[in-house]
């Protein structure tokens, strides 16, 4: 999976601002368990897509299970304006994170 994310890091330097070569990276991140790039990732394709509602509630599960809390918040509001059912599904991953608390996001 290495040599597909090189490959796609080789692609996104030709097609910055195609949101499906990130989508590509995070799922390689993914499969590596390399949560921060993941984030980044989707951070970029949200940048790309803010109103991409799957994307948003993806990011904000991985903040929350990162124990990025305050950003998962964010994304919760973010989400509630967007759509109510799918915001209240990601507020059910608020406070379950799989490591320490993070104070720095």
């Amino acid at each position: 999976i290495s040599f597909v994310i090189e490959e796609f890091e080789i692609v996104k330097v030709y097609a910055p601002n195609d949101p499906w070569v990130y989508a590509q990276l995070a799922y390689g991140w993914k499969e590596l368990k390399m949560s921060e790039k993941e984030i980044e990732a989707y951070e970029t394709i949200i940048s790309l897509r803010p109103g991409d509602l799957d994307s948003l509630f993806y990011l904000g599960t991985l903040y929350f299970s990162s124990g990025y809390n305050a950003k998962g918040l964010q994304i919760y509001e973010d989400l509630r304006k967007l759509d109510e059912r799918k915001a209240m599904e990601l507020i059910g991953y608020y406070g379950k994170s799989y490591g320490n608390e993070r104070t720095d996001g």
